[in-house]
């Protein structure tokens, strides 16, 4: 859903791509760390997953719309 949103949100693939790797290395990061700390996912490691990495990919929105808008004024 999250790279969904992107994709219909700014329908560019250059503004998206850096986007949706700062998800995946969030997503690499985590199910590495769950790797070599040996957690398991329950239930409320369903719940939460998914809401810190639309909160990551939030972070990076902003500030790469920040970029963004920045490069333009110079």
């Amino acid at each position: 859903m999250i790279i969904a949103l992107m994709l219909v949100v700014y329908r560019n693939v250059q503004t998206i791509v850096p986007m949706m790797f700062a998800l995946l290395m969030g997503v690499v990061w985590l199910v590495g760390l769950m790797h070599i700390f040996d957690l398991k996912i329950n239930f409320v490691n369903f719940i939460g997953i998914p809401i810190t990495f639309g909160i990551s990919v939030d972070y990076c929105v902003n500030i790469y719309q920040r970029y963004l808008t920045d490069k333009k004024k110079i």
